[in-house]
């Protein structure tokens, strides 16, 4: 049809291990709890949940950010240690006041500090690559 890059988002609570099976690549959070805009229908309909945006293209655009793939299992890593690490005696960091049933307060923040950065990236990449559009050598 066209299309070089195709998205769909999966609920946090979910692994998305079959996107990755696939090749989609995990570009961090998106959105909020719940469906914005006109086409919101007037009841939930899905869980209130925090979104995961996945990606692929078909390899004829450039990569975004030359390090996602780390960024990307170091994300996953996180994700899956904040959870289990909820079973583990408290290691002291000064920060467990701020602990839940979702795992580690400091594993937590380390991934959307991540996640926050990733973002300013890929804003910073869009703005360079217009700049240079409006302004050709």
């Amino acid at each position: 049809m066209g299309y070089h890059k195709l998205i769909t988002y999966i609920l946090d609570s979910e692994r998305g291990t079959s996107l990755k099976a696939a090749g989609w690549r995990c570009v961090g959070q998106a959105g909020g709890l719940r469906w914005t805009g006109k086409r919101r229908p007037e009841v939930d309909l899905y869980p209130a949940q925090l979104k995961i945006r996945f990606e692929i293209d078909d390899g004829r655009l450039p990569p975004e950010g030359g390090d996602s793939v780390e960024q990307d299992s170091l994300l996953t890593a996180l994700r899956r240690l904040r959870v289990e690490t909820g079973s583990l005696p408290c290691l002291g960091c000064g920060y467990d006041y701020h602990c839940s049933t979702k795992g580690c307060a400091i594993l937590r923040e380390a991934e959307q500090r991540i996640i926050r950065q990733a973002a300013l990236i890929r804003r910073l990449q869009i703005e360079r690559k217009q700049a240079r559009e409006e302004n050709p050598k």
